[in-house]
């Protein structure tokens, strides 16, 4: 587990939070990054969504076959799916 850091934010007309500075640097966050938002055991996680992808992805490999193409196995299924309609 990481290190535990706080930062203080106050919420804003129309629900707007800012980021504090030292923690968009601590993350590396820059205008325009795409964030995912989670709600768990009732905290707000935030979360680069390009990270949060490459987070679940290696969470899948680990049930593949090495070598496996999830994506060209799901097109398959598509395709064949599409032919039985």
């Amino acid at each position: 587990m990481g290190i535990l850091s706080h930062f203080h934010a106050t919420i804003g007309k129309g629900g707007r939070v800012v980021i504090p500075a030292s923690a968009r640097a601590a993350l590396n966050l820059r205008p325009g990054d795409d964030l995912t938002l989670m709600l768990h055991n009732g905290e707000l996680r935030m979360v680069k969504t390009a990270d949060a992808v490459r987070r679940a992805q290696s969470i899948v490999a680990r049930y593949l076959p090495a070598g496996h193409d999830l994506v060209q196995t799901l097109i398959e299924q598509r395709r064949t799916e599409a032919t039985h309609e």
